[in-house]
């Protein structure tokens, strides 16, 4: 018996002692957390803190404005308990899949009235307090949530910094939408350091995971250190012509915004900007810089690049899915040394606004449009025309390899995460591919938009909103998560609910876990 009671108590030293490994020397400035360490402990069986006392809580308690009224909606310190009293004396139907019948799928959104989610949510739930969006609330009074409400869908990322979690919203039998922390995963100068150090845990297995191979070399223009990299470099360069980097806002940045290829012109501006070197340290101004990947795979000589989306179903227990999203296609010839941005950049937003300025008719901006926009199957013919892939690479290849780079990019930034049952979030991933068909992470984007700008796009966007929606009350109300995810166009990358090997999907092998 003592042997026993000696072993538990161990048994708890050990333990207590591997928390303050992990949670110790928290940093207070920019995100709290200690950087990865621990080569002998695995990501996915780390020890985790009750919610309330991890460091997690404790950063998003920090950053917190409640009672503010915000979107005209009020707190209510009693809601969870009006919530409770609902659900007890309003239990919910099922469909034969054990999914809530329409009735009882109450959805509070701020999405605009128009946009293609709210629309989704209307056509297959029901939505209350409509008039509160992410625009200025000017119409009527303030008003309180209701306690019928089982999903929060918002646009705004943030809005729980604005309503307590547990007591203004998110009580027991309710979920949201957005991840508390996420933002580390999001802000680019962030996710280029944490790639740096989840690298450091495989600095002796390259083969499994190398930062700058998993995404284009990245420096931090707020970091002296990586500044004066950065400027010495601009200065020392002998081809001024040669395009090498991008500069990126490092973070609240939307549609490609801030976004500049670091040509002639444009370095002589940084230059001048940062003093030669002397104001590093010095700038407030958030930006990072990133290796221009020279050599990018071509599509009829266009750059391109993938939009993915990537759902983190549940964070406890972790359940990450994968999904297709489209090829987004530029609009102008590739010229590595070109000034036009649209010869560099993709995006659906800025290729909008170059047609707009270029006074496009609508038939003119129609095309354009849809061939900006490739789907999979297009891509995989496309290649095989050009004699450049065999067989069924996307099944074989290209799918497997970005899953596993998203796999990489939670398991980097999961501690940072706050690890409530109830949470979920949707992402845009941005992947390209150079000329040797390696594949590049270039950013990970939050409430990516929704923006039907052809049919063929509207109908991958309705489905994904849709889909998303019954797999998260699937794991609301203990459906059969399984079944359901099979009739969706989803793809495990990792499943936290099995044990071992197995919850990999395949994807790492035991030596790269």
């Amino acid at each position: 018996m003592k042997i026993i009671k000696l072993g538990i108590a161990l048994l708890l030293i050990i333990n207590c002692i591997v928390c303050l490994f992990l949670f110790a020397e928290i940093e207070p400035s920019r995100t709290m957390f200690r950087g990865y360490s621990m080569k002998s402990l695995r990501y996915e069986n780390a020890p985790k803190l009750p919610l309330y006392s991890s460091p997690a809580w404790q950063d998003y308690m920090s950053r917190t404005s409640f009672y503010e009224e915000y979107q005209g909606i009020l707190d209510d310190d009693e809601y969870c308990n009006k919530v409770s009293k609902y659900q007890k004396e309003n239990p919910v139907t099922f469909d034969e899949r054990g999914l809530p019948t329409k009735k009882y799928r109450v959805a509070f959104s701020d999405y605009r009235n128009g946009n293609l989610v709210k629309d989704v949510l209307k056509r297959y739930g029901n939505l209350v307090l409509q008039r509160h969006t992410i625009e200025k609330y000017t119409e009527g009074p303030n008003e309180y949530l209701t306690p019928n409400i089982n999903l929060f869908f918002e646009k705004t990322p943030g809005w729980h910094l604005k309503h307590k979690i547990g007591t203004h919203f998110l009580c027991e039998g309710q979920m949201y939408n957005h991840i508390p922390g996420h933002e580390h995963m999001i802000n680019k100068d962030e996710a280029a350091r944490n790639a740096k150090e989840y690298g450091e845990y495989y600095a002796d297995r390259k083969q499994c995971f190398d930062p700058w191979t998993f995404m284009p070399y990245t420096l931090d223009l707020s970091n002296e250190v990586e500044c004066r990299e950065f400027i010495d470099g601009l200065i020392s360069e002998t081809d001024k012509s040669a395009i090498k980097w991008i500069k990126k806002k490092s973070r609240n940045s939307h549609n490609a915004e801030g976004v500049r290829v670091v040509n002639e012109k444009v370095a002589e501006e940084i230059l001048k900007e940062y003093g030669y070197g002397d104001k590093c340290g010095l700038i407030e101004d958030q930006f990072i810089v990133q290796r221009y990947v020279p050599d990018p795979l071509l599509i009829k000589g266009r750059k391109f690049d993938f939009r993915i989306y990537m759902l983190i179903a549940s964070v406890d227990p972790l359940v990450i899915l994968y999904h297709d999203g489209f090829l987004r296609v530029s609009v102008a010839q590739y010229d590595q040394s070109a000034k036009e941005s649209g010869a560099h950049i993709t995006n659906t937003a800025l290729v909008k606004e170059m047609l707009e300025e270029r006074n496009a008719t609508q038939a003119e901006y129609e095309e354009v449009m849809k061939d900006q926009m490739w789907t999979f199957p297009q891509f995989l013919s496309y290649m095989q025309s050009q004699g450049l892939v065999e067989g069924d690479w996307i099944n074989d290849y290209v799918r497997p390899t970005m899953r596993l780079k998203m796999l990489h990019l939670v398991r980097m930034n999961i501690e940072r995460f706050l690890w409530h049952p109830r949470v979920f979030e949707l992402y845009g991933v941005d992947f390209m591919f150079d000329s040797k068909l390696h594949l590049w992470f270039l950013e990970v984007n939050r409430s990516p938009a929704m923006q039907a700008t052809t049919e063929e796009k509207g109908r991958i966007q309705e489905r994904l909103i849709k889909e998303t929606i019954d797999l998260e009350y699937a794991l609301l109300y203990k459906a059969d998560f399984d079944m359901i995810l099979k009739g969706t166009g989803f793809i495990k990358v990792f499943d936290g609910r099995l044990n071992g090997m197995e919850r990999y999907q395949g994807l790492l092998s035991e030596e790269c876990t």
